[in-house]
Formats: C-alpha cells, sequence, structure tokens
C-alpha cells in the first residue's frame, strides 16, 4: 500500500459521527439497528444509542419467519419468539429508556414477560401500538400494569376485547389519554368502559370493524370531551335507517366526523366479510396501519 493510500485509511470508530447517524437513520430499520452494528467498535457503539434513533421503535416481524393464522389460533415458531426477545432487549439497551413511541406490528405478539421488561424500560412512552393481545393474559394484571406504569401515555391503539370491563377495572382512570384506536367489533360493555375509564378522550378511531348502534349512542352521549371520531368502512349495527340518521346527527356536533361514503367501498366489503373483525395478514401488507385521522395514521 502507498503512502497516499495509507493516509486516507481510518479506523471505523473514527468516521465522523454526524453522518454515521444519518446512515443509521435513513437506511437501517429496528431489525437491522439491533443485529450487531453496535458491536462494531465503541464510536459505532455511541451512534447506536443516540436518542434520535430511538424516539420511535418499529418492532417489524423478521423477514425468515414463517408466519400462520386463521380465525380460531395463531402459531408461533420459538424461532420467532427469540427474535422478538433480541429485538426487545437490544433496542430497550440502546434506547436507554429514550423511546417516545413504540410500534409493533400485528403479526408480532408479545407475552406478558416482554410486555412487563419492555414497560420497566420505556419510563417515557407517550404512544403504543400494540394491535395483538393473543398472548397477553388480559384477565391478569400484566397489561394493566404496564400501561399504568407509563404516566405520559397519551394514546393507545389496542384489539377489542370480550371482558373489556375486566381490563379497564384494573386499569387506573387516565384522564391524560388523549387518543385511542380500538382494533375489533365494539359492543355496549366496551363503550361503557370507555367513557368511564377515558373521560377526557378527543380523538377515537374505531375504523373497519362492526359497532353495535347503543355503542356508538353512548359513546357521542358520554365523551363530552370527543372532537374526533372516525368510522371508516365500520359497520353500525341498527335495525332501522332512521337510528342511524339519529347517530349522524350526534356526530355532526363533532369537530370531525369520518365516515365512508362510498357504496362500493372494497375495504368496507373486507370487513363484512371479516365480520369486523379483520384477518389484516390475509391483505395488503400496510393496510393495517392505515387511518383516517392523521395522527393515527403509521
Amino acid at each position: 500500500m502507498d503512502q497516499d493510500c495509507k493516509k486516507v485509511v481510518k479506523r471505523w470508530e473514527n468516521m465522523d459521527s454526524d453522518i454515521l447517524l444519518k446512515i443509521f437513520q435513513n437506511h437501517f430499520n429496528i431489525d437491522e439497528l439491533t443485529s450487531g452494528l453496535a458491536h462494531v467498535c465503541s464510536g459505532w457503539r455511541a451512534v447506536c444509542c443516540d436518542p434520535v434513533l430511538w424516539d420511535t421503535v418499529n418492532l417489524i416481524p423478521h423477514k425468515s419467519i414463517p408466519f400462520k393464522d386463521n380465525v380460531n389460533y395463531v402459531f408461533v415458531e420459538l424461532r420467532s419468539d427469540e427474535d422478538l426477545t433480541r429485538m426487545l432487549k437490544v433496542s430497550m439497551n440502546l434506547s436507554k429508556g429514550n423511546i417516545t413511541t413504540l410500534i409493533v406490528h400485528h403479526k408480532l405478539f408479545l407475552t406478558d414477560e416482554m410486555l412487563t421488561y419492555t414497560a420497566k424500560r420505556c419510563p417515557n412512552l407517550r404512544r403504543l401500538v400494540l394491535p395483538s393481545w393473543d398472548r397477553i393474559m388480559t384477565g391478569s394484571s400484566t397489561i394493566c400494569d404496564a400501561l399504568n406504569s407509563w404516566k405520559k401515555l397519551e394514546s393507545l391503539t389496542m384489539p377489542s376485547l370480550i371482558n373489556s370491563h375486566l381490563f379497564f377495572s384494573l386499569l387506573v382512570k387516565r384522564r391524560k389519554y388523549r387518543e385511542l384506536k380500538v382494533m375489533g367489533p365494539i359492543d355496549i360493555f366496551f363503550a361503557e368502559s370507555i367513557v368511564a375509564y377515558l373521560p377526557k378522550l378527543k380523538v377515537l378511531s374505531l375504523r373497519c370493524t362492526i359497532i353495535d348502534q347503543d355503542a356508538l349512542n353512548k359513546i357521542l352521549d358520554k365523551l363530552k370531551c370527543l372532537e374526533v371520531l372516525n368510522i371508516c368502512h365500520s359497520h353500525i349495527m341498527v335495525e332501522q335507517q332512521q337510528q342511524y340518521e339519529v347517530i349522524l346527527k350526534k356526530a355532526s356536533k363533532l369537530k370531525q366526523f369520518l365516515t365512508c361514503t362510498e357504496n362500493t367501498c372494497v375495504i368496507c366489503q373486507m370487513v363484512w366479510n371479516d365480520q369486523g373483525l379483520m384477518r389484516w395478514s390475509m391483505y395488503e401488507n400496510g393496510l393495517w396501519k392505515a387511518d383516517e385521522v392523521s395522527s393515527l395514521h403509521l
């Protein structure tokens, strides 16, 4: 190697940290950031811990992990659990408590242990997107302990629950919650729980599902702070057209009421076919992230 070449060769840890940060920020996803970059050298590890990289963490399935589901069960391979556990542990270690938004892909299924581990290491969380609770024991206190520990949490995306009253009864009444997105059918019991335990909600998205008319009336009558309601692509279960017109009249008083007006909407047909419990894995990748409310869209 001649003298000119020797002059331009630098050690990895001496690479400009600002340039390295831009590269990591713009060209690496969470899977790649947690797959060993921090172990290259001390300089790279310092950049990997920069708060800019960890304000929002988007957990996605590893591309090599197979996934199977049907109406009655979800099959998760051991490798998937191992990958998810690794991603969580490395992310929590590198982020140093700076995560404010945590997005968990609908094909990733956290266990109680994973959720507890995450809650202890994300004290500043403000937004949680966790659409799949299939492996979380909603009858136990684990999920509620996690939610209650996030004192700054303002926005939550969650599935609908059969035992919603039991879940909400364990949840400390949260007056700071301003946004809620529920992915699944909404009955009167779920609506009553929302009204009782999240009284200060300003934004509520109930898109792509089936909503009981009594539930919708309860929400419109009792959530006094509600400003935005999204029911796009949802089917409202009413017996007569007049009942739906009453709902529309109440909703017109909101700052923003979002509903689908297309008679031949493809997504509306998907919702109907799935009976209000969308099987997102069967449709276009990323469709589950959509929302007509800009602050809830991913």
